[in-house]
């Protein structure tokens, strides 16, 4: 139940596993919980937002 991950910003750490086993599809954990505000970038330019307006963002601190 318990799964040992690392994370860019923590280092090593525990945390809980998948709790329900199947036999035909187990399930398992892959990647380490997201950094604060590691996607913002992609899902600005899915949101339609331009190059611009994401560095704007930066720039005022916003993002």
């Amino acid at each position: 139940m318990i799964v040992d991950m690392e994370g860019p910003d923590v280092g090593r750490y525990k945390m809980q596993g998948i709790p329900i086993k199947m036999r035909e599809t187990p399930g398992e954990v892959r990647t380490s919980a997201p950094v604060c505000g590691q996607d913002n970038e992609a899902i600005l330019k899915e949101l339609g937002r331009t190059e611009e307006e994401i560095a704007a963002l930066k720039e005022n601190g916003v993002i």
